[in-house]
């Protein structure tokens, strides 16, 4: 994939996409509400990311065809994820 030019890249150094605070400063001046999330390894960095997504308040959908991991790593994570929908439409 390509950036499109004057799109924001913010450099991830770490397994959750929210460690670097410019993520969130980003999403928040557009006024993001709802995210899709998608990368490799399912079951440790798109975990950890729509984890801390869904905690911060944001509604988070995991794109499962632009995801990667080991099969039974993969469908683990995607359950988990799925909850996080199911509970903020119960909390929030």
């Amino acid at each position: 994939a390509r950036e499109v030019q004057g799109e924001p890249i913010i450099i991830k150094k770490s397994f959750d996409g929210f460690i670097n605070p410019l993520l969130e400063e980003i999403l928040e001046k557009r006024n993001k509400r709802c995210l899709l999330v998608a990368g490799l390894v399912t079951s440790v960095c798109v975990l950890l990311t729509a984890a801390t997504a869904s905690q911060k308040g944001y509604l988070v959908n995991v794109i499962e065809d632009c995801c990667a991991d080991t099969s039974e790593a993969h469908c683990y994570a995607l359950k988990i994820t799925r909850s996080f929908s199911i509970a903020q439409k119960l909390v929030g």
